[in-house]
């Protein structure tokens, strides 16, 4: 352990303690359908509910399969992870469950969520703040194009 310690091979995660991998450790990696990066730890899930699954991997499937406002549905809502990464991502969505106690969860969750917002990419408001993050001066111009579509 105190050689490890040393390594830097170390991490603590709650109560436990974990191996620390680097990427250089393994300069090959074969391309298959693994996905390792959606493995979460036991002992540093923050779950609300017992069989909710890892975001990441809903969030994966999502967006591999659908675009924004597509709709999505799920028919084990269960603590509502399948929604709450719809909403997030911009689509719309159905959930059922036939148990009362899921459904009040991910009301619940639902309900009482914070999400990012984003504006628009032809919309003047997404227009104007994607120039001032790239700081291109033809806003003007922009805003003008898209008059006859949006009206101002």
């Amino acid at each position: 352990m105190e050689n490890l310690r040393k390594a830097k091979r170390l991490i603590g995660v709650k109560n436990t303690l974990a191996y620390v991998r680097y990427e250089d450790d393994f300069p090959v990696v074969r391309i298959n359908n693994w996905w390792g990066d959606t493995q979460e730890s036991t002992f540093a899930a923050n779950k609300i509910y017992v069989v909710q699954t890892y975001t990441k991997v809903i969030a994966r499937c999502i967006l591999m399969t659908t675009d924004p406002g597509d709709l999505v549905f799920d028919p084990t809502c269960g603590s509502g992870t399948t929604a709450f990464v719809a909403e997030e991502w911009g689509r719309r969505w159905i959930t059922v469950d036939t148990s009362r106690v899921a459904l009040a969860l991910a009301r619940t969750r639902m309900m009482s969520a914070k999400y990012p917002y984003y504006y628009l990419a032809d919309s003047p408001e997404g227009i104007k703040k994607e120039s001032e993050l790239t700081g291109e001066s033809n806003l003007h111009l922009k805003l003008k194009e898209i008059s006859g579509k949006v009206s101002l």
